[in-house]
């Protein structure tokens, strides 16, 4: 089976697409075109990808980065989007956001206590 661009009415096989930059065949999962080098955006593929779980699960690393370094995480989420990763990369993103604020109200609370821990015991010294 064979496809044909109208635009330059050349046959490809089924199993390629046309480079959407310079209308060059190329490799359906191929992510850069061998002739022009340009990035294929993701929408232009058939690809599972975003349903796949294993693309969407956190890993071991994420979840560190997420609980300790909230930050790089949320770098670490724009680099999945901007890689494609959709779904991991706002899964990242969310979690890194929520400890921030957690980690927010826990050092709001303990510094609250402390404050006040200190004044019981300035009024306990005078």
């Amino acid at each position: 089976m064979y496809l044909t661009d109208d635009s330059k009415s050349k046959k490809i096989p089924s199993d390629m697409v046309l480079c959407k930059i310079c209308k060059e065949p190329m490799m359906a999962n191929d992510k850069i075109c061998k002739h022009c080098y340009e990035y294929q955006k993701e929408e232009n593929f058939e690809s599972t990808k975003e349903t796949s779980l294993g693309n969407t699960c956190l890993s071991l690393s994420d979840w560190i980065t997420i609980l300790f370094f909230q930050l790089i995480g949320i770098i670490i989420g724009i680099a999945h989007l901007l890689n494609g990763e959709k779904i991991r990369g706002k899964k990242v993103i969310r979690f890194s956001l929520i400890s921030v604020f957690i980690n927010l109200i826990i050092s709001g609370s303990i510094f609250t206590i402390f404050k006040t821990f200190t004044k019981l015991l300035r009024a306990g010294l005078d």
